[in-house]
């Protein structure tokens, strides 16, 4: 009895009905926590990406608006110190020679200044005289009387501004706006030149850039204050201007997303742990059902009862399939032996013969081209020349149903392909061949060295530069090797390596399935001894060696 009970406890615990409703508990179970700690993870990187984007917006338009202001304070100096009208303005004198120069230095600095992105606005105060030119440059203030009284109150006897500092500028039009501007003394102390760019505009573009429906743009010398669970403040300090631009955020929009998501992720996770014995029933049923009907089957075979067949209706597709499947194998055992020996060799040669049907010139369009090209400028000898090549190249590949060919065919079709390859780029393609008289006596499959030649018109020959092409054929021991090298940019030492692996298994790329195929073919016909090593060394070369045991006899 307890020897029973434990042998059933047994089968139950292995049983797959058991452990399909293990997986489906501890899929079910587990996944509220899970969706937990992913969302909690989420949220964290959602607001690390968010900040990290916005802190590159801003200093992206921080770095331009440097550079406007490093040239706003360049512009300034030199047109006041190297400028003739700029140092009779320095003087204050109020004679008539100042007039005029004050005349000739507004103009001056007026077509200099629209040459460069210096600024949005830009003033000369001479405080001797209490003389103040403005040059509003993007006409964004309201009134130069703006400026003028903003001027006025702060460059006054000992005051020190020079830098940039922030001011607001009142007004019907800018409305208490921030932006900084620019001050410094001359010499004598009595004449100041400064300039000003406008922060809303910069907080205008840094809005462009942000892909928030919510983003105010704060300016403020001082740093800002923390954050609240409505609000993320992304804040960078602007050293230049000595004052932070802070970006703030609707907590909610950046976190939306993700927790719309960590909810609906929640309530199926709770439908899916109601739905469980449902889902254990289906599954029940449409898998292992049948699997048991199909086991029972395998038995009574085993027992001996050939003549038993599954009698019930499968429930799927797959599964009547195989119900049919196993009353066939039931009831053509006897043939199956030798039924399944003869399909295997025919499997074995139609794949032989789809390794074959893949070598296909991928440079046939191209020749059709060169064709076409040569027709044109009537090089009718040219023409006939590749015409001959292209009939020769397919009688050769439909060859009456030859697996082996004398290398001697391969050989004039390989030197007639180079000759296409002259035609089609002019003075960069140089061949040596250096065969072993005895090689014309053995015979390979079809294409098989001209696949390795059409790889380098392919993927090394180009305009403007000469590429030499050596093959070379020796027998030597019983053994046949052929060497298609050339002189290209060769290939680097770990694309090398994974190609030689990839040839070897057979799971080349589309671009190498020829040299794929040409390894197979070189086993089918020659046995396990047959290889293929491509070698390479870069700026020297690319070297291909094929070999194979062959008796001449």
């Amino acid at each position: 009895m307890k020897s029973s009970a434990r042998s059933k406890f047994s089968n139950f615990r292995k049983s797959i009905s058991t452990k399909v409703l293990l997986v489906l508990i501890l899929f079910i179970l587990p996944i509220n926590l899970l969706a937990l700690g992913v969302s909690e993870l989420a949220l964290k990187n959602s607001r690390e990406q968010t900040a990290h984007s916005v802190r590159n917006v801003i200093r992206n338009h921080l770095s331009d608006t440097e550079i406007r202001m490093e040239h706003m304070v360049s512009l300034l100096y030199s047109m006041r110190t190297n400028n003739e009208n700029g140092r009779i303005l320095t003087g204050q004198r109020g004679d008539t020679e100042y007039d005029l120069a004050r005349q000739f230095f507004y103009r001056d600095f007026s077509s200099t200044v629209e040459l460069t992105d210096s600024g949005d606005g830009a003033f000369l105060y001479m405080g001797k005289l209490d003389d103040l030119l403005i040059w509003n440059l993007n006409g964004r203030i309201h009134s130069d009387n703006d400026i003028r009284e903003l001027v006025r109150s702060n460059c006054t006897e000992g005051t020190d501004l020079r830098g940039w500092n922030l001011f607001s500028v009142p007004g019907e039009y800018r409305d208490g706006e921030e932006y900084p501007l620019l001050f410094f003394e001359t010499v004598q102390g009595e004449m100041y030149a400064g300039g000003w760019i406008e922060l809303d505009d910069v907080a205008s573009r840094i809005q462009q850039d942000l892909t928030y429906d919510f983003a105010e743009i704060v300016f403020g010398e001082e740093e800002p204050a923390a954050e609240t669970k409505e609000e993320m403040l992304v804040s960078e300090y602007f050293e230049t201007a000595g004052l932070y631009v802070t970006v703030k955020l609707k907590t909610e929009e950046i976190n939306g997303t993700v927790l719309t998501a960590y909810y609906w992720y929640r309530r199926i996770a709770v439908i899916l742990l109601l739905c469980l014995p449902f889902l254990y029933f289906i599954l029940r049923r449409l898998l292992i059902s049948p699997l048991r009907t199909i086991n029972r089957a395998h038995e009574q075979v085993e027992k001996g009862n050939l003549d038993f067949r599954i009698r019930e209706t499968g429930n799927s597709v797959e599964y009547q399939k195989a119900y049919d499947s196993f009353n066939r194998m039931a009831g053509n055992l006897k043939d199956l032996t030798i039924e399944n020996y003869e399909k295997e060799l025919q499997t074995q040669k139609m794949e032989l013969q789809n390794l074959q049907l893949q070598i296909r010139p991928h440079f046939l369009l191209n020749a059709f081209n060169l064709i076409y090209n040569l027709a044109q400028e009537k090089e009718i000898r040219h023409v006939q020349e590749i015409i001959r090549y292209l009939s020769e190249y397919f009688r050769y590949i439909f060859r009456n149903d030859k697996e082996l060919e004398l290398f001697g065919k391969e050989e004039r079709l390989i030197e007639q392909y180079i000759e296409m390859a002259k035609l089609r780029y002019p003075g960069c393609v140089e061949a040596e061949y250096e065969y072993d008289p005895r090689l014309r006596c053995v015979r390979i499959p079809p294409l098989l060295l001209h696949n390795f030649v059409e790889n380098i018109v392919k993927h090394v020959v180009k305009q403007g530069t000469v590429t030499h092409i050596f093959i070379q054929g020796e027998y030597e021991d019983g053994t046949v090797s052929f060497h298609v090298m050339d002189d290209g940019p060769g290939i680097e030492e770990e694309k090398l390596e994974t190609l030689n692996q990839q040839i070897h298994s057979g799971t080349v790329s589309s671009e190498h399935i020829g040299m794929s195929n040409a390894y197979l073919r070189l086993k089918h016909f020659y046995g396990p001894e047959a290889d293929i090593q491509v070698l390479s060394e870069m700026d020297v070369g690319t070297e291909v060696i094929l070999s194979f045991p062959y008796k001449l006899d």
